[in-house]
Parts: C-alpha cells; structure tokens; sequence
C-alpha cells in the first residue's frame, strides 16, 4: 500500500518551481521514462503552469505544490504500475489542476513525484 506525503518547499517562485519540475524528471532517476502530465505536457509544464496562473493574475501567490506517493522497500509492484496508480491518483484528486507526475526508480522504494499547480485551470 502506498503512502502520499507532501514536501515543503519553502520558496514559492517560478524559479524554484522549475527546479522541482526539472529535479523530478531527471532522466536517472526516472530511467525507464515514467513521466506523464495531467492536463499538461510534461516538457512544458513550467509554461503552462505560468501561463495559467498569469490568466488568473496569480504568479505572485504559492506557485506549487510537491507531494510523493511511496511504496514500502520490497514491496512487489511494478514500476509500470506504480505509475498507472499515481496517474490515476492525481486524475482523481486534482481534476482542475495541472499535474507533472514521475515515478523514481533510482531508490529501494518505487516512488511517483506530483508537481501540482497551485491555479485550478478552471477557475482560477
């Protein structure tokens, strides 16, 4: 059974939104590709998470969340599916928010990271 965590992350700019977006899809961490993107592309997720929130005129508030969602060391899932369930996840509990999500296999635990827009696309 997976456990979803957030993670803080203290400095709310576009800078440091970048630099989670880029840490999380580090090609040795996610070495088989298990990148997707909800209602986003992930390669570009940085412009349009900007250019959602300035439709909004909201680049200057929290500009992000980070959350994890981790799988105990040994338990037998594959990274495929793994994936599927964080996809899934973040389709289910953020339907109006772009989502950057990327499952690590680079530790003992399989793990998937959300990037999370702070702006609903919707309604802002």
């Amino acid at each position: 059974m997976a456990t979803v965590n957030f993670i803080p992350c203290k400095k709310q700019n576009a800078f440091s939104m970048r630099n989670e977006i880029e840490y999380i899809l580090q090609d040795f961490k996610v070495c088989i590709r298990l990148i997707s993107g909800k209602d986003c592309c992930p390669e570009t997720a940085f412009q349009e998470f900007m250019a959602t929130k300035n439709s909004f005129k909201k680049a200057d508030q929290t500009m992000f969340y980070h959350y994890d969602q981790a799988f105990k060391d040994g338990e037998t899932i594959s990274p495929k599916t793994a994936h599927e369930i964080a996809v899934k996840f973040a389709e289910d509990n953020y339907p109006d928010y772009e989502v950057v999500i990327a499952t690590h296999v680079d530790n003992e635990h399989l793990h998937s990271h959300f990037i999370i827009n702070s702006v609903s696309f919707e309604t802002g």
